[in-house]
């Protein structure tokens, strides 16, 4: 699990709909609350056998939310 932070963005339904595309094994969960910089506004759960993959795809899947990562 990874922690979904508010950035600069305040409509992340484009960065989630990308992040399920790119990895159907996400489950993103998004709590309803305003975006502000910092507040956790949801949180990225994944599957798998290696544990590092996982942790990297919801720490990618959680940065891409935020606006932190753009690729």
């Amino acid at each position: 699990m990874c922690n979904v932070l508010g950035g600069d963005y305040p409509d992340m339904y484009s960065a989630y709909l990308h992040c399920m595309a790119r990895d159907p094994q996400l489950k993103i969960h998004m709590y309803g609350k305003d975006v502000k910089p910092g507040r956790k506004v949801g949180h990225v759960n994944t599957y798998g056998d290696d544990l590092d993959d996982v942790l990297e795809r919801a720490r990618h899947a959680a940065g891409y939310l935020r606006g932190t990562i753009t690729e």
